[in-house]
């Protein structure tokens, strides 16, 4: 693949005006010649056109300046793959003399035409099975295009001007939300003759819903075709903005049909007027791109999405094109856009441009559970990401990543990680720490969901055509939906783990499971995914507090547990006994001397995935107070996910709370009572803690080692003691029945 290096970049663009440009143009039909799935719904799942109403079409621009050539291939789809720009670069584009660098091969985001070109299932899901034939016929009609388009060049000029597209779209994702009406409109003449009409605007195209199986190119069609009209034997294009979260506020009509043509003509009107303002233009406008072929941010896809991808900046005159590979929302284009800050320059978005990976949203969206942020895989600030990578492109400055300040030592069989500065940086230092430890956690439960899919509906769940094997989306597609946990989570902590996902070189959603897989399996509603409620123990007495944490009972279930120091640079210093790529705990204590413990409680009724998981919850209150009634406060005040007893103790007293997803009770007088065995250990440990203010690793050991006491399970991966007065804590990390006293590590906080 061909690329025009960043740097160079300054000097392509500072180059004096070419002269001589030449232009060529060239449609191919693309309408099946057989019924195919269409693409863009998955509510169609699979099924097959039932005829056309209008016909879907390549349409392809090709310039020539000083021998240098440059394309734009557009095509009515919902999207274009980099395997198919691949293909046309290595089949077409290299005999033509076009560079990867000035090919821009975009989509209008039909949603009414052919799908099946995917191999990928995701893709699948939404366009139907891939159609190997279809694929290769179409392939060949894009690079006939093309080689069309050239064959067809001639002098030309080229002008271009803003367009405001005022009252023709609409937020999607967020009512009253921000639009987009500002576009671009570029015409192309011989002579006086028009040659060709590019319209750039951000909407859509879907008007034609899902009930729709005759193939279509939607308003965008009506739109070319409206402009053919007017200025015969032009070749019209449609390349669409920042439409993530834009739909056509579609004008009035007896059905979607005349809707969709009502749509595309005043969008042809608007591109129409600006034509005609326009002088015959400039012969030596500068037509041509700059690309780099960049690293994609990791997914929870694994194995089924790109990792690479390409970002390019196209030029049409002063139009410049920034080139997304997937859906940009509004806000993500605009501050893209800010980037272009010469004076008579126009900056635009194209969308699905060179590939599709989905969604990029603006921060807000990230946890919403919208229909855009359930298909945005990049994590939170990927608008920060498109950022510094089309910095990169231009030339432009880029501020350097975070530098994390952490320290790590092994004690048997934890790590204890000392990790301080901003929350980006505390989970920088704790990802890159824990890296190897964290990619395990998160194999282990890719391999858990996966086996478990054939158990489960997951086509009554995910909307895949019987042709397609979900199968291997279960994992990702769930840690997707978990993200709504976060919603109400303390900012901090969502840093923190985009600090730990990129430190561990993950998917931010990954790490997102990792953090509410508890409340998740917590649910007692009989469509939960599955049933892996933790065991726990608390006691308390005196300054000590005491836990045991039970995880799955699977043999192989990693040892991941970790002894994490976090130190923000806003907040309190919190120290937590959790797994690797958690940023919360059921052990927890902040620099204060307060502590919580967590245990589940059975709650039939009261669980919900809407609140913040305790975890978390417990997290942000030790870091954010200073007192025990502060924290408990705190928790009252935090929607929960399920039933839990959570114990929080200072130097000064003992605060019991029961929460669940609908109510708190602070130290109840008929508390819910624990599991038989939760109850015989609780109070085990009790007795122990009142006789033992200052106990020692035997001690500890004649209270844990007593398999008779029921202390220690198969299933423990934790058991702590901690010292609220001194800031000491003594810890073992299981499996239970491999706990000796030696497992027991004493572990001063002081400093």
């Amino acid at each position: 693949m061909r690329l025009l290096p960043a740097f160079a970049l300054a000097l392509v663009l500072s180059l004096p005006a070419a002269a001589g440009l030449r232009a060529g143009f060239a449609e191919e039909d693309l309408t099946p010649d057989r019924p195919v799935p269409l693409a863009g719904y998955g509510d169609r799942k699979g099924m097959p056109s039932k005829g056309v109403h209008d016909k879907v079409w390549a349409r392809a621009a090709v310039f020539e300046q000083d021998g240098r050539l440059s394309a734009i291939l557009s095509v009515d789809m919902v999207g274009v793959s980099g395997v198919v720009r691949d293909r046309l670069l290595h089949d077409v584009c290299d005999s033509l003399g076009i560079a990867s660098n000035d090919f821009l091969f975009c989509a209008t985001h039909n949603h009414s035409g052919p799908g099946a070109l995917s191999k990928n299932p995701l893709i699948q899901a939404a366009a139907g099975k891939f159609d190997e034939k279809l694929f290769e016929e179409t392939i060949g009609k894009l690079g006939n295009a093309l080689k069309r388009a050239k064959a067809d060049l001639a002098d030309a000029t080229l002008e271009t001007a803003r367009v405001r597209f005022e009252g023709l779209s609409r937020n999607r994702a967020v009512s009253g939300g921000p639009t987009e009406p500002d576009g671009a409109v570029a015409v192309v003449r011989s002579g006086d003759k028009v040659r060709a009409v590019l319209v750039s605007f951000a909407a859509h195209a879907t008007v034609m819903g899902s009930d729709n199986f005759e193939i279509s190119a939607d308003w965008p069609g009506a739109m070319c075709a409206a402009l053919v009209k007017k200025f015969p034997g032009a070749s019209a294009f449609f390349l669409n903005g920042a439409e993530g979260d834009q739909s056509p506020a579609t004008p009035d009509g007896k059905d979607e049909w005349e809707c969709s043509e009502k749509m595309g003509q005043a969008v042809a009107a608007l591109a129409e007027a600006a034509v005609v303002k326009m002088e015959k233009g400039d012969a030596a406008a500068k037509v041509g791109g700059v690309a780099n072929e960049v690293e994609m941010p990791p997914t929870a896809f694994e194995g089924e999405w790109p990792t690479k991808t390409i970002l390019q900046v196209f030029d049409l005159g002063a139009i410049r094109f920034f080139c997304f590979p997937g859906e940009p929302c509004v806000a993500v284009g605009r501050a893209i856009m800010a980037l272009s800050t010469e004076k008579d320059r126009i900056p635009a978005v194209v969308a699905c441009a060179n590939e599709h990976l989905g969604y990029f949203v603006p921060d807000d969206y990230y946890f919403t559970g919208g229909y855009e942020s359930t298909l945005c895989f990049l994590g939170p600030r990927c608008t920060n990401w498109f950022l510094d990578r089309f910095r990169e492109l231009l030339g432009q400055k880029i501020d350097p990543p975070g530098v994390p300040n952490v320290r790590s030592e092994s004690l048997g069989r934890f790590k204890r990680v000392v990790a301080r500065g901003t929350p980006y940086e505390v989970g920088l230092g704790h990802g890159r720490a824990l890296g190897q430890e964290i990619r395990a956690h998160c194999a282990f439960w890719r391999a858990q969901l996966t086996a478990m899919a054939g158990m489960l509906p997951v086509r009554s769940m995910l909307p895949f055509p019987d042709t397609v094997d979900p199968t291997p989306l279960l994992y990702p597609l769930l840690a997707v939906r978990c993200r709504m946990l976060l919603r109400d989570c303390e900012p901090a902590l969502i840093d923190e783990m985009r600090g730990i996902a990129d430190g561990a070189g993950i998917a931010f959603d990954e790490i997102v499971f990792l953090n509410t897989w508890l409340a998740v399996a917590d649910q007692t509603d009989p469509t939960a995914l599955f049933k892996l409620k933790p065991g726990c123990a608390t006691a308390a007495a005196g300054k000590l507090l005491a836990h045991n944490s039970d995880w799955p009972p699977q043999k192989d279930f990693p040892e991941v547990a970790a002894l994490i120091i976090a130190i923000p640079k806003d907040g309190r210093p919190v120290t937590m006994l959790t797994l690797a790529g958690c940023v919360g705990a059921p052990t927890a204590m902040n620099a204060d001397g307060v502590a919580c413990s967590v245990d589940s409680l059975p709650a039939p009724d009261d669980t919900s995935l809407e609140g913040t998981p305790v975890w978390l919850s417990v997290r942000a209150a030790l870091q954010f107070n200073r007192t025990a009634p502060e924290v408990a406060e705190a928790l009252e005040l935090s929607e929960g996910t399920a039933g839990y007893l959570v114990t929080v103790q200072d130097t000064e007293e003992i605060i019991r709370l029961e929460l669940s997803a609908t109510h708190s009770d602070r130290n109840p007088a008929a508390p819910r009572a624990a599991p038989k065995k939760d109850r015989k250990r609780r109070a085990a440990v009790e007795a122990f803690l009142k006789d033992h203010a200052a106990p020692s690793a035997d001690d500890l050991r004649e209270l844990f080692g007593e398999k008779d006491g029921g202390v220690l399970a198969p299933s423990t991966r934790s058991s702590v003691v901690m010292d609220l007065g001194q800031k000491r804590w003594w810890v073992a990390v299981g499996p239970g029945g491999k706990i000796t006293k030696d497992d027991y590590v004493e572990v001063p906080l002081k400093g």
